[in-house]
């Protein structure tokens, strides 16, 4: 039993094979195997032919079984060193539970390992430049989920809720979360929050552009670092992403990429990511200036509904020389000019009524006054100036152009 190839000793070589120990517990484990075994421990050849095996051990399973020691082996060891304290029962006991902790570790063995792509389908644009990137870093198709970017989306016919479950319970995933104001409000992208976290999922936060990091909310952990693709401190965020890819290199074995090549892949990756965050706020400003238009030039003022012929009439008065005229020659309709535009499509009786019509909104809401005799001159009021400053703003009216062909920009209207 204390010979130093007997039973115990090989079932203490097997047991080991699970545990990654730290050079003071070699020492510490050597210290009571040397007793018990009956090696003095002045015969150092013989506590460094048990270190040698030690390491031997320890070095074949990080290659084959990366997992690190378990704290209950490590006081079944003890509890195993010390024959004196340990009966057969209560040894048998030990191996069972070890038996049963390397089966458990098999199984997670067993388990794809994959990276799964936690995001809202309004962030898809960076989703896809993400995905690039992990492409470039050597994933394959298998490894990636990304319900936004084929081929690493759902597969057909599959029912979403039911796929993602599969997913969560039989692979090792590491989840990425794109956290965003359009995440958070997406019940499916909080739903997958929960999931990995219930299942106890390795995860890494990407913040994009424009999300904070107090407004991160949900189940996850608030103090754990995460990287804000759009973090002002540069020198930051190339680290961040540096440590990301090499922690995804050792997680899936991937290729080493050179220095060199990964700066220049990363720097193309953040290119790229700013250009998206350029365009979504020009099309937001757009957005926002085409609604704008849409709202004045239907919108309420004191005075009501602000009819779109009025509006071009006053601000292109304003623009002028503040003035308009209301022309009537023998034989022709009356005509709605200023000092140097004109606003008649035709010279029909129709357009005729239709501008004056629009002066006669302007008269009634005290924005032009007559001045002269005969009601044919009328000045912009300060009133007046004012509101054709915000009419002019607000609809985004170009002066530059001809009233007739500026009006063409709202016939939708």
């Amino acid at each position: 039993m204390r010979g130093y190839k007997g039973p115990f000793w090989c079932g203490l070589i097997q047991m080991i094979e699970l545990s990654e120990c730290t050079l003071g517990e070699k020492k510490q484990l050597l210290n009571c195997w040397a007793q018990n075994l009956n090696i003095e421990k002045t015969k150092s050849w013989k506590r460094q032919e048990i270190i040698d095996d030690i390491e031997r051990i320890v070095t074949a399973l990080k290659k084959e079984v990366d997992i690190t020691g378990e704290e209950a082996l490590e006081a079944e060891l003890i509890y195993l060193i010390d024959w004196n304290v340990c009966s057969k029962d209560e040894v048998e006991m030990l191996m069972q539970n070890y038996n049963e902790s390397k089966e458990r570790s098999q199984m997670m063995m067993e388990k794809p390992h994959k990276l799964f792509i936690s995001h809202s389908s309004k962030d898809a644009d960076y989703i896809e430049v993400f995905v690039g990137m992990l492409e470039i870093l050597g994933l394959r198709d298998e490894e990636i989920i990304c319900s936004s970017v084929p081929p690493y989306c759902i597969p057909l016919d599959n029912k979403v809720y039911e796929w993602l479950i599969n997913e969560f319970q039989h692979s090792d995933l590491h989840v990425v979360y794109a956290l965003s104001e359009d995440y958070y409000s997406s019940a499916a992208s909080l739903n997958e929050m929960g999931a990995a976290w219930a299942m106890k999922h390795k995860w890494t936060g990407i913040l994009l552009p424009g999300f904070q990091f107090d407004q991160l909310d949900g189940c996850i952990d608030k103090t754990q670092i995460a990287i804000k693709l759009d973090d002002p401190d540069v020198r930051t965020l190339k680290y961040r992403l540096s440590e990301f890819k090499d922690k995804l290199t050792k997680e899936f074995n991937l290729r080493p990429m050179s220095e060199a090549t990964w700066e220049r892949q990363r720097d193309s990756f953040l290119d790229k990511i700013v250009a998206i965050t350029e365009k979504r706020i020009k099309e937001s400003e757009n957005a926002e200036r085409d609604e704008k238009q849409h709202i004045l030039t239907v919108g309420q003022d004191d005075v009501g509904n602000i009819p779109l012929d009025s509006a071009i009439l006053l601000v292109y008065a304003a623009e002028d020389n503040g003035q308009i005229l209301r022309v009537a020659t023998l034989g022709s309709p009356v005509q709605v000019v200023t000092d140097s535009k004109r606003f008649m499509a035709d010279n029909s009786q129709r357009e005729s009524a239709r501008w004056q019509e629009a002066l006669d909104r302007l008269i009634k809401w005290g924005w032009v006054r007559p001045i002269g005799r005969g009601d044919k001159v009328y000045e912009v009021t300060g009133t007046g100036y004012t509101k054709a400053d915000w009419l002019k703003d607000g609809m985004c009216i170009d002066t530059s152009m001809e009233p007739l062909e500026e009006l063409k920009r709202f016939d939708n209207y």
